[in-house]
């Protein structure tokens, strides 16, 4: 093995290179702006469901925890998203358990939220509703993800050995 690294990788013999985890990671994060655009979505839907569900009772009856239970959970799922976001735009920041701790509480509120959408699909009248929640479904995944790829502090001296 021929040792032609860069901090890209090291080259193998046969030509092909292969990639450090440092490089993967980096790579694989969002940038600022797309973690920004995937964070507008539950903002604004999660927020609009929350207050149909406090302003019509015939969308506070379809929803599966009735009026002031979902509109508590959307909104405690949207204080999330907006906590998940600064954790993963923070380049440096709280420690990983910390970070895997706002993770799981996204995964799990983006599930509650999936069985809203469902209930609100399952009634057949508003539908609408239910798109914009599966959207913010997805949306706080990608977004829990990211702040579990987000770096972690390093010591002053790790940074400084490089």
């Amino acid at each position: 093995m021929e040792d032609g690294g860069d901090e890209y990788g090291a080259q193998v013999s046969d030509g092909w290179s292969r990639k450090t985890s440092a490089a993967m990671t980096g790579a694989s994060r969002l940038s600022r702006t797309s973690l920004l655009l995937w964070a507008v979505g539950p903002v604004l839907e999660l927020s609009a469901v929350a207050a149909a569900t406090a302003v019509f009772p015939e969308v506070a009856e379809a929803s599966v925890f009735g009026s002031p239970w979902t509109e508590v959970v959307l909104i405690g799922a949207l204080c999330a998203t907006l906590v998940g976001v600064l954790m993963a735009r923070r380049s440096s920041g709280p420690s990983s358990g910390r970070r895997w701790g706002v993770a799981a509480v996204l995964w799990i509120l983006a599930g509650v939220v999936a069985l809203v959408t469902t209930w609100f699909f399952m009634s057949g009248r508003w539908l609408v509703y239910g798109v914009l929640l599966a959207h913010s479904a997805v949306s706080m995944f990608v977004i829990a993800q990211q702040v579990t790829r987000a770096p972690v502090n390093e010591h002053p001296s790790a940074v400084a050995s490089r």
